[in-house]
């Protein structure tokens, strides 16, 4: 169930483009993440594990419902990882360690 709290996969029209976070709040008129930008995501925990100083931020970011084209939860699937399990692997940490929510 995609509920609050969910890590998910937003892909968006207007610009087209996907974000990945953890679902903050999911409303009639919006969708609110803390995330950051689906290409980003890998370089961001690869940053974590070499622990720069200054990693890519991410950031809470609200869209409107009408640019939601789908919702996806990040879960695991039996030919491929889920994109936090990829992101688990990379850090070496958990995911809550470094979401300042």
């Amino acid at each position: 169930m995609i509920e609050a709290g969910s890590v998910v996969v937003i892909a968006l029209s207007g610009p087209r483009e996907k974000y990945w976070g953890r679902l903050v709040a999911l409303t009639a008129v919006g969708v609110q993440v803390h995330g950051l930008d689906l290409h980003n995501v890998i370089e961001w925990a690869r940053q974590i594990a070499r622990q720069e100083p200054v990693p890519m931020a991410l950031g809470t970011v609200f869209f409107p419902l009408s640019r939601v084209e789908k919702i996806m939860l990040d879960e695991d699937a039996p030919s491929a990882p889920s994109i936090l399990s990829q992101v688990r692997r990379l850090m070496g940490s958990e995911l809550d360690d470094h979401l300042k929510l």
